[in-house]
């Protein structure tokens, strides 16, 4: 698959464009590269994702949290059997264009899209003023196909990047699991802690997480995880994420995974956790041993959502 970073010394060939951030690459997003996916192959060109990397949010909003890191983005493309993606960076003068120049001069010009696919309520250009209804009638002009995907629902809710961040917040994440159609998930190279858990025969997996992703509900969630270097093997556990007010005042958060049944020394090694079910909140207790005993029952908990829904021990 190939990767540009935004348009410039680009191939002059014909592609089948599909527009959007596709932020969490959600089941929406999933059936509508689906059907760029025919398009091409019935044109016989080339699939390209036309995205926005970094996006206008994260330039422009500082609390503004992604669902999906880039790196993971891009290789869930390639799997859906992309062709090329073109990150471009939507910065201030890309996002002055108004949407005719977008057309005429990015779309037609520099990618020479023989068809285009967007999601219904797709908008482009400066101020957002781009629509599907310009865009069907530039490019009818130019004689290139235009396909909406209609809104994508699952039980009743139209499925959307909101949505999901909302359900992801809330630590809702067996919804916003079924929403992405894959676990949500946060990886990063696992670092020394205070090694608090190790000695309430807790011992937990600390990892530097990606901060430009957006965390669950400060909470304690039944999880899996795996060494990213061994992705076949998933190991069951407790996952926090939040401060530890039993053992400290810091306000950091931090990410920290109890596997069950694991004890190796994976110091500098990159773990992926995947945030499988909100088990409470996180809570100040009277002391260790108090804490100890509440850990071993969010274990017991653990086990019972994994037996419950058929994932072995």
């Amino acid at each position: 698959m190939k990767i540009h970073k935004g348009i410039d010394n680009l191939l002059p060939e014909k592609r089948v464009v599909v527009l959007g951030n596709f932020d969490g690459l959600h089941l929406g997003h999933q059936k509508l590269i689906a059907a760029a996916k025919k398009i091409a192959a019935k044109k016989k060109v080339p699939l390209t994702v036309f995205t926005f990397y970094p996006q206008w949010q994260e330039l422009n909003r500082p609390g503004f949290r992604y669902l999906l890191s880039q790196e993971d983005k891009l290789s869930y493309l390639q799997e859906m059997g992309v062709d090329e993606v073109i990150c471009q960076p939507c910065d201030e003068q890309f996002a002055s264009i108004e949407p005719l120049v977008f057309i005429e001069k990015v779309l037609l010009e520099k990618l020479d899209a023989c068809a285009v696919v967007v999601g219904f309520n797709y908008t482009f250009g400066h101020k957002a003023a781009g629509t599907p209804e310009l865009l069907e009638e530039i490019l009818k002009k130019n004689d290139v196909y235009l396909h909406v995907e209609p809104p994508f629902e699952y039980e009743d809710n139209i499925v959307s990047s909101s949505l999901i961040r909302k359900q992801v917040k809330a630590g809702n994440m067996r919804l916003a699991n079924e929403l992405l159609g894959y676990p949500y998930h946060l990886c990063g190279t696992v670092v020394p802690g205070a090694q608090n858990g190790r000695k309430m025969n807790f011992p937990t997996a600390n990892i530097d997480y990606d901060t430009s992703l957006l965390l669950p509900s400060l909470g304690v969630y039944a999880a899996r995880a795996w060494l990213v270097d061994a992705p076949e093997k998933k190991y069951q556990g407790v996952l926090n994420i939040g401060t530890r007010p039993t053992v400290d005042d810091s306000k950091k958060i931090t990410i920290e995974m109890h596997m069950l049944d694991f004890s190796q020394d994976i110091y500098g090694q990159d773990l992926c956790i995947e945030v499988d079910h909100f088990l409470r909140h996180i809570s100040k207790f009277k002391n260790l041993s108090e804490l100890k005993l509440t850990i071993s029952k969010d274990v017991e908990n653990a086990k019972k959502f994994f037996i419950a829904h058929d994932w072995d021990l």
